[in-house]
């Protein structure tokens, strides 16, 4: 669900002073710092009309004379606590994500907050799925994972950085163009310690 941001109110003089009294604001190719109350992640918040308000939006307002709207502010510079316009620009949540892929800021395999599996077990599970012996499902019981899990390994979603082969590769290299119908000799190709030191 997108983020709903409060419209941006007519800004007064009082305001915008108010405002510019909390920036460590300095040459404009650098970052110009919020002083004032932030979040535990550094971005800055002010009240106004007892209501509170993300700073980077009110600083944009600030210097474009507009509210970004449903859209919101992101930074270049990638630090939250930065307020110089400069810096700044209005985009939607996928710009975001887009600039946070692109400038590697994502967290990815073990490090993300939701992984249930190592690096080392993904591995297992993709050796393991790419014989073509297995089922999806075959796999998931072998190692005591979801079905799901075992689909994220094996088209790689999260675990893409490792450099294992996609699965169109292996599908296309083992059955030759013939569908799944696999052999065993390619299981027996395996090394059989990785997969057998992973399950459980």
């Amino acid at each position: 669900m997108p983020e709903v941001y409060l419209r941006i109110p007519e800004l007064s003089q009082r305001v915008i002073d108010r405002f510019k009294k909390r920036v460590a604001a300095g040459d404009p190719d650098r970052c110009w710092i919020w002083l004032g109350q932030s979040d535990r992640s550094g971005y800055g918040y002010i009240q106004i009309k007892k209501r509170r308000y993300v700073v980077t939006r009110i600083a944009y307002a600030i210097a474009s004379g507009h509210d970004p709207g449903d859209l919101g502010i992101l930074h270049s510079c990638d630090n939250p606590s930065c307020v110089n316009p400069g810096h700044l620009r209005p985009g939607t949540q996928a710009d975001n994500l887009n600039d946070a892929r692109l400038r590697n800021r994502l967290p990815v395999g073990e490090a993300r907050s939701n992984a249930r599996l190592s690096e080392e077990k993904v591995r297992a599970i993709h050796a393991a799925y790419s014989t073509g012996d297995y089922s999806l499902s075959e796999v998931a019981r072998m190692f005591g994972v979801s079905r799901g899990s075992v689909h994220d390994v094996v088209y790689l979603r999260g675990w893409r950085y490792l450099g294992l082969p996609s699965l169109a590769g292996i599908r296309a290299e083992l059955s030759g163009g013939r569908g799944m119908v696999l052999s065993r000799a390619r299981a027996a190709r395996l090394n059989t310690e990785e997969v057998s030191g992973c399950l459980q």
